[in-house]
């Protein structure tokens, strides 16, 4: 191999550590909150898309989920592989077209053993407008007295972790972790920038 050869390869190499550092550092990775779950995941919306909502089955907890993705100025799309069981029936909670997930917090059953709903705010690009969204069981939503946690259930414990996640200024959900077996027991979002 000549000199100018190892030369060009040896700046392919370099670029190219450069650009996988730069992608692995693009995105910001949150807390992922609840029990433990049988198995983990990371689900990613497609490059230059962003984390609208959740799809899947919930009942009084959070069964299965899936990532509902969209890009600028296209509609939400559930995509890519679920997580969980077959309990529950079909459910989907997502922003509309337009609109960016800003924060999320999940509420889990006592003990935080399984993720019983994820409430989430939508706001419009247009207009700065907002919107609540659920996905799950708004009929379990409870809050435990002298708690600052939600929980559904009964409340003998006062859960020892917070589950609300918001992304940075300069970004926007764009997929997220997840614990899960036959429920979907944690989530974290992760952030980045499009």
């Amino acid at each position: 191999m000549n000199a100018k050869l190892r030369q060009y390869i040896a700046s392919i190499a370099a670029a190219a550590t450069m650009l996988l550092t730069t992608i692995s550092h693009a995105r910001h990775e949150l807390t992922v909150f609840g029990g433990g779950g049988d198995a983990t995941a990371q689900a990613l919306c497609l490059p230059g898309q962003r984390l609208v909502g959740f799809a899947g089955r919930t009942g009084l907890w959070v069964d299965r989920i899936q990532p509902v993705c969209a890009k600028q100025g296209k509609n939400p799309v559930a995509t890519g592989m679920y997580y969980g069981g077959a309990g529950g029936g079909e459910s989907t909670g997502f922003c509309p077209r337009n609109w960016d997930m800003s924060n999320a917090a999940e509420l889990y059953v006592t003990r935080g053993r399984q993720v019983a709903s994820i409430n989430f705010v939508c706001r419009s690009r247009a207009t700065g407008e907002t919107m609540d969204v659920k996905f799950g069981n708004p009929a379990y939503h409870g809050k435990c007295p002298g708690s600052s946690f939600f929980s559904v259930g009964n409340c003998d414990i006062n859960l020892d972790y917070g589950s609300f996640q918001r992304c940075p200024a300069d970004e926007v959900p764009i997929g997220f972790n997840v614990r899960y077996g036959k429920h979907v027991n944690a989530i974290g979002l992760i952030c980045g920038r499009l």
